[in-house]
């Protein structure tokens, strides 16, 4: 944001200033040049005292006062004690009260104070004021999305503090969902990445869809908000170990260490013969020889599990099934339409906990901007068979609001 040419001084203004540093005084313009230098240059404490000066010598300066609250919040953001970034952000607070109330209602003083209000951790006006934001339909699409990127950090603030499962889990879906309609406005909104790939790694587990978002928030195309302590730290930090992680887990697939890549096409061109002749426990055997011969083989998973779909007639048989649909997705674990099928499969089969989990993972590698609500759909359905409705509401909520044309930028 930049209120430099929005507050503009006048030229009569700028006489003013000019005879108050003839008396001695501070030179409020000179102090203000002093300040944004500062700023741009990321000495935010240099740039705070700067515009204070500037807020002292005038305090109706809208500009300066903005400013100065600005240069609290990123002192606050960089501020690793939860205490000590209160403090800073009480600091920004107090500065925009000398912020006309006429101009506290434009949309990025808005902003300015809901972030403040988050790191004062009161989180009740913050989502207020992102709120106010992201439902205001008068605002360019880039202003919304940062009102619901807001939100659904929030969210997760909010659902940290929570002791009932339920309600974290309903909390961490609503953050999902925020971050989904943030994206949806504007899919160059860098928070709304790199908070949903957190939200991936640390709540879903979903290594995979963590590490699309954490590239999508340091590709170059995001680097419009410069490479920061945060920038690096996804680049050569979370990336690294989510890629680590991934491939570990695959490693671990009994078998995955002697794959026989020749043999296990020797079996699978055998079990397809079979598949197509609709033999399907012969070709189950056989896709399972294949299996034995390279355990990461996606064709032979996935035919596998089918097979054993066609065949279940017992729990147990029904409990395989579902079994070598995780392996399938296991072994293919961005597959949306494998996902899905192995989701419907689980419905099919009472198991409504592991459905909502494929659901789940599914949506999390479709389109924030798809046609296609089956995953939605299916996900709603799977969390009240679960036994999850307040999750299933959130998902509902959101089904029900982009169900309209879909926002563009």
């Amino acid at each position: 944001m930049n209120f430099s040419h929005r507050y503009a001084l006048s030229a009569c203004a700028a006489a003013a200033l000019a005879l108050c540093a003839g008396c001695g005084g501070p030179n409020p313009a000179k102090e203000k040049a002093l300040g944004d230098t500062a700023f741009n240059n990321r000495d935010y404490a240099k740039a705070r005292d700067h515009y204070a000066k500037v807020v002292k010598a005038e305090p109706g300066n809208v500009d300066a006062s903005v400013m100065l609250a600005r240069s609290w919040l990123a002192m606050a953001e960089v501020e690793k004690n939860p205490e000590a970034r209160k403090a800073l952000a009480d600091e920004g607070k107090s500065a925009l009260a000398g912020v006309p109330e006429g101009n506290k209602a434009d949309a990025d003083v808005v902003q300015l104070q809901a972030q403040l209000a988050y790191h004062s951790q009161d989180y009740a006006a913050a989502a207020k004021l992102f709120r106010s934001l992201a439902d205001d339909e008068t605002l360019d699409a880039v202003t919304r999305s940062a009102g619901w990127s807001g939100l659904g950090v929030v969210d997760i603030m909010l659902s940290d503090a929570k002791t009932d499962q339920s309600e974290r889990d309903m909390l961490c879906d609503r953050a999902r969902t925020d971050f989904f309609h943030a994206l949806r406005l504007d899919k160059r909104n860098a928070a709304a990445r790199y908070h949903l790939g957190r939200l991936y790694r640390d709540t879903y587990g979903f290594g995979e869809a963590a590490i699309e978002m954490f590239e999508a928030f340091v590709s170059p195309k995001m680097m419009q908000q410069g490479i920061d302590e945060r920038v690096q730290r996804v680049q050569h930090e979370f990336i690294r170990q989510l890629r680590e992680e991934v491939a570990k887990r695959t490693a671990q697939m009994p078998g995955a260490s002697n794959r026989d890549k020749v043999a296990c096409a020797k079996h699978t061109k055998k079990a397809d013969a079979l598949f197509v002749q609709g033999k399907y426990k012969e070709a189950a055997r056989v896709y399972e020889a294949a299996l034995k011969s390279d355990p990461l083989d996606a064709l032979a998973a996935k035919r596998h599990a089918q097979c054993l779909v066609q065949t279940a007639r017992t729990d147990r048989e029904k409990t395989e099934a579902a079994r070598a649909y995780v392996n399938a997705c296991t072994v293919s674990p961005k597959d949306v339409q494998l996902l899905k099928e192995a989701a419907a499969v689980a419905m099919r089969m009472g198991k409504a906990p592991l459905a909502a989990r494929f659901y789940s993972r599914a949506l999390a590698f479709a389109s924030v901007n798809t046609r296609d609500y089956t995953v939605l759909d299916g996900l709603i359905i799977s969390l009240k068979k679960a036994g999850r409705p307040k999750s299933a509401a959130v998902y509902q909520s959101y089904r029900a609001a982009i169900s309209g044309p879909v926002a563009k930028r």
